[in-house]
């Protein structure tokens, strides 16, 4: 049975930042995690419009729900993101979420640290990143019920708002136009944009932007789209042209 080794109101989380740390690093360490069962199952949605991202159009999105319970019955959920072009499938997420599911169910009880260890050596690397996520998610989830702690208030919750980015799809320059002037008059302050296609469509893509919404602030995403040749010869054209660089990030 799940259980709590150690006694820490949940109410001194309301006032202290440093309680959250301390009861976050005490659950890691002496909550004891007993899972009764777990499952997945798939999640399949349209998308309002399709999205193209590079040379790769999305029309709907094919995720993969992680549902885990532990022995006192309390119930977590976790969700692996699928992006075919990026990994690999839906049904071999779900091959992989249910192999982990299986070991869950029929490991012994250890503490959430030491689950948490073993579910990053079954997905090590990058490869499987989003199945680790959706398990770590869901068993998180369930001890966070056991408490009747939110999980906002378990991450820290010393603040009540989130700052986000909107994206910007591989699009035309017309349409990202429209887009960036919406989004500007939404308040979103940072865009994400998909670049990859076409160098000189892309400048025209981010020059579009900037027009319609001067002041923010930029995430190009190639996403593996361009050769180190082509990434640095698009952030020369950008260098002069009401763009600032102010990081750039290479992935191998």
């Amino acid at each position: 049975m799940a259980s709590l080794g150690f006694c820490c109101p949940t109410n001194s989380l309301l006032f202290s930042r440093s309680s959250v740390v301390n009861h976050r690093r005490n659950l890691q360490t002496r909550f004891i995690v007993s899972s009764s069962t777990s499952s997945s199952e798939l999640v399949t949605q349209s998308a309002v419009k399709p999205v193209t991202v590079g040379c790769s159009r999305l029309e709907k999105v094919e995720n993969v729900a992680v549902r885990v319970e532990l022995s006192n019955g309390c119930v977590g959920w976790g969700e692996v993101s699928v992006v075919p072009w990026v990994n690999w499938n839906q049904a071999t997420a779900l091959e992989e979420v249910r192999k982990a599911c299986e070991f869950l169910s029929q490991g012994p009880p250890v503490t959430l640290n030491l689950v948490l260890h073993q579910i990053s050596e079954m997905f090590p690397g990058s490869e499987f990143a989003s199945v680790r996520a959706g398990l770590e998610m869901a068993l998180v989830d369930a001890v966070a019920n056991s408490i009747d702690v939110p999980l906002w208030r378990l991450f820290g919750g010393v603040s009540d708002s989130l700052s986000t980015a909107a994206t910007i799809p591989t699009t035309s320059s017309a349409k990202a136009f429209d887009l960036a002037a919406k989004y500007c008059k939404l308040g979103f302050k940072t865009l994400e944009i998909k670049l990859g296609r076409n160098l000189n469509a892309d400048i025209e893509v981010l020059q579009a932007v900037r027009t319609a919404h001067p002041h923010c602030l930029f995430i190009l995403d190639a996403n593996e789209g361009y050769t180190s040749k082509e990434a640095i010869e698009v952030l020369h054209k950008l260098n002069g042209k009401q763009f600032s660089i102010s990081q750039v990030i290479v992935q191998n």
